[in-house]
């Protein structure tokens, strides 16, 4: 529904003018945010929902003010929001799901709890999650010698273009049950025609010679923030390949920066543990 940018509404018996109109959307789903949710402005002002589900203030003074939503199922927000022409009257405000959010049991997700000293829940904590995915384009292939589970070489052939240490590649097998991801580290073969590259870590299964690698791409990144209990949750709403790769950083301003890639199966929902910052 449009709302026109000026119109009058009847409360109390009293003719009032829109100022504001807040309408809340659900980051996961895109569409209207579930549960309960409290909207004020300036700290103690609250608004009517109007039929279509907006939050109208009306009334308020041409003025910059502070909007604050509590939620259920998202994380806080506190937005700075005008009022007033020249501004629009609708305000579009999207909601993060926080780890209460009701999920369904085929939604691919990953949780988990963060600490700091005192192995005390950390709220708060800043949190981004970096999706790469695999591009469609061959990179290149594992050379005639194949490859064995342990080793820290790859043996290439077919190259596209080239390749760099920090280079992150899926290595496609044709069982995907043994489809997994690589790194490449430093130092760089002196002659890829003979030298394999290097891996900053160890291959996790066998693979054989002509089996495709492609390399990864940042597809999207989420931003969230721990909860009062140091929870957090990291949701892929559209998922465009069944197995990727999510580097997830955590920080804080007392505490160094922790990073893990996690290995993410669509329809899968993985568990983290316990995350303890270091000072």
């Amino acid at each position: 529904m449009t709302i026109p940018g000026t119109y009058l509404i009847e409360l109390e018996r009293k003719l009032t003018s829109v100022s504001l109109a807040i309408q809340l959307l659900d980051d996961y789903t895109a569409g209207e945010a579930l549960g309960r949710v409290s909207v004020t402005i300036d700290g103690n002002r609250a608004p009517v929902r109007n039929p279509s589900g907006y939050y109208v203030f009306t009334d308020l003074p041409a003025a910059t003010h502070d909007l604050t939503v509590e939620a259920e199922f998202y994380l806080p927000e506190t937005v700075a929001v005008p009022s007033g022409p020249p501004h629009d009257l609708v305000k579009r405000i999207t909601l993060v799901p926080n780890d209460a959010y009701p999920f369904s049991s085929a939604a691919t997700l990953i949780r988990g709890v963060v600490s700091g000293v005192g192995n005390e829940p950390l709220a708060d904590a800043g949190l981004q999650a970096v999706s790469l995915l695999p591009e469609t384009s061959v990179k290149a292939k594992i050379g005639p010698a194949g490859a064995v589970l342990g080793d820290t070489g790859l043996p290439l052939v077919n190259i596209a273009g080239q390749l760099a240490a920090g280079d992150r590649l899926m290595i496609r097998d044709s069982n995907a049950s043994r489809i997994e991801f690589c790194t490449i580290s430093a130092p760089l073969p002196a002659n890829p025609a003979t030298d394999p590259y290097a891996l900053a870590l160890p291959l996790k299964f066998n693979h054989a010679a002509g089996t495709t690698l492609h390399l990864l791409g940042v597809d999207s990144i989420l931003n969230s923030r721990t909860t009062a209990r140091g929870g957090f949750v990291v949701y892929f709403s559209r998922t465009k390949t069944p197995r990727f790769i999510s580097t997830l950083s955590i920080s804080h301003a007392l505490y160094q920066t922790y990073q893990q890639d996690v290995d993410v199966s669509e329809g899968s929902e993985q568990s983290l543990g316990r995350i303890q910052l270091i000072p």
